[in-house]
């Protein structure tokens, strides 16, 4: 009976320590918890991963350096939760830096932004628990993730040179359990170009912000309606990019080939015709502190991209140097005006002993359309080559008498004043008006000074709207050219544009 009686008094005190925990948890004040607890002393005991089907433990792990001490660690044992289910529980068990549970706090936000940035699981949870019952400075974390599916299909258009396309995507997420992602591209274009490319990339490589990728790729891009060529490429590359993007480096490797798409074809273009080898490292750099990518009212923003090419040995090897710099400016007026200013420049500088040899025209720089030179057509300003007609044959309607030749050296400004439409429909849209002037120029290297670069700018000036969207801007304006170059193409009244690489 004693034994009896003592079972219920034991299940009698049991039950009277939940009820009193529950009403305990009616009446918790968490916050008033944490903060008498957040300078208390606390260190990590041990980190356990719970949710990862594929993903291998490590690769969760790795992002909790700052709250662990890696001279002092040791990995227990994986272990198996029912029979029905395949997910790995990594424990690490160590004694963590000496801290206080706010630095623990802090560093748990960041490990969960990079995380997020691995781009593999839906739901990220991460629960901070007291730890061994001896040791009341100890605390266990308990990481819960939901991955997302392994593979994910995209498909999207975009305008590149006066040439729509579309393009569609299928990825291949996680499926090493590395966080690497495989992606195949294809994408085909209005005037017959097309791309594809299979390649791997993985974020975050070894725990820190750096993405590495690979990729092989063939493309085709046809220049025929503006400059009577199609470029074709087959070849490789390597990347790396870090600070978040802000910085990348690559090495590319391709075979190309100038194939002439017109027998009326300039004398210029014709002699660009053949085959050639390009092998060179790049750098990239991004900087972005405005407060909206597509239409700004405040920040800066500047992108720079630099080309070594002439990695190797050969008559057909390509031997330059070229850099391009894009860059914008704006800041707030008077209600409801902003002041935007935006500009690039470009130069391309053959190296070698082809330095008195015209530079390859997939390379050069091109001038006219929305994103550079409002007024003028799609590369319709900067050198031009009469195509070939017989001498009693007229211009077939809708062609062009001339091949965009482009330039090793290009210089553009644009100076907006934008604002905001009275109408209430148009401003909910994102619809607003503009004034604008811009100048630019391009020329070859050879033979021109700087007072005849600056001479030799072309000059526009008009108003219109702008419709911005996911992808860039859309526009409709009305221009009128100032100056124009003895063969451009300009385009007076009403021009309609799209502008894809806003900066």
């Amino acid at each position: 009976m004693d034994g009896a009686d003592g079972k219920e008094s034991r299940e009698g005190n049991y039950l009277d320590k939940v009820e009193e925990e529950m009403d305990r948890g009616k009446h918790y004040d968490f916050k008033a918890e944490y903060l008498e607890a957040r300078e208390k002393s606390c260190r990590v005991n041990q980190v356990v991963v719970r949710g990862n089907d594929r993903t291998k433990p490590n690769t969760i792990l790795q992002e909790f350096q700052g709250v662990r001490d890696d001279q002092d660690k040791h990995f227990g044992s994986n272990s198996r939760e029912g029979s029905n289910q395949s997910t790995d529980r990594q424990r690490q068990r160590q004694v963590s830096k000496a801290g206080t549970l706010e630095q623990i706090k802090d560093e748990l936000l960041e490990v969960s932004a990079c995380l997020a940035e691995l781009d593999i699981f839906r739901e990220v949870d991460i629960l901070v628990d007291a730890g061994p019952e001896e040791n009341s400075e100890l605390a266990d974390l308990y990481v819960t993730v939901a991955e997302k599916n392994i593979a994910s299909f995209s498909t999207g258009t975009y305008i590149q040179g006066g040439e729509g396309s579309v393009e569609a995507t299928i990825s291949l997420r996680n499926l090493l359990g590395h966080a690497e992602v495989f992606q195949g591209n294809a994408s085909f274009g209005s005037q017959k170009s097309n791309a594809y490319a299979l390649g791997v990339r993985r974020p975050r490589w070894g725990g820190i912000d750096t993405e590495v990728n690979a990729q092989a790729f063939q493309s085709s891009r046809s220049h025929e309606k503006l400059s009577s060529y199609v470029e074709w490429m087959r070849g490789v590359s390597l990347g790396m990019k870090i600070g978040g993007g802000n910085h990348g480096f690559n090495y590319e490797a391709a075979l190309r080939e100038i194939q002439i798409a017109s027998p009326r074809v300039s004398e210029e273009v014709r002699k660009q015709g053949g085959h050639s080898f390009k092998s060179g490292v790049g750098y990239t750099f991004m900087y972005d502190q405005r407060d909206h990518p597509i239409r700004p009212t405040n920040g800066a923003a500047a992108q720079g991209k630099l080309d070594l090419t002439g990695l190797g040995i050969g008559p057909g090897v390509e031997k330059y140097l070229r850099q391009q710099v894009k860059w914008q400016v704006c800041r707030p007026l008077v209600e409801p005006f902003v002041l935007d200013v935006r500009g690039q420049w470009g130069v391309l500088l053959p190296l070698g002993q082809g330095w008195d040899k015209p530079t390859c025209i997939s390379e050069r720089f091109f001038l006219g359309g929305p994103g550079s030179l409002r007024g003028f057509a799609v590369n319709g300003a900067g050198p031009m080559g009469d195509r070939k007609f017989g001498t009693r044959e007229v211009v077939p309607l809708g062609q062009q008498a001339t091949d965009a030749l482009g330039g090793d050296l290009m210089c553009s400004l644009i100076t907006s004043l934008t604002f905001d439409l009275p109408n209430k429909l148009m401003k909910t849209v994102g619809i607003h008006g503009h004034v604008f002037l811009n100048g630019g120029n391009v020329v070859p290297l050879l033979n021109c000074g700087p007072r005849t670069f600056l001479e030799g700018f072309r000059w526009s000036a008009g108003f219109g709207l702008v419709l911005p969207t996911r992808v860039g801007r859309l526009e409709v304006n009305y221009c009128h050219v100032l100056k124009q170059g003895a063969k451009d193409e300009a385009k007076r009244g009403i021009q309609f544009g799209f502008d894809c690489n806003y900066i």
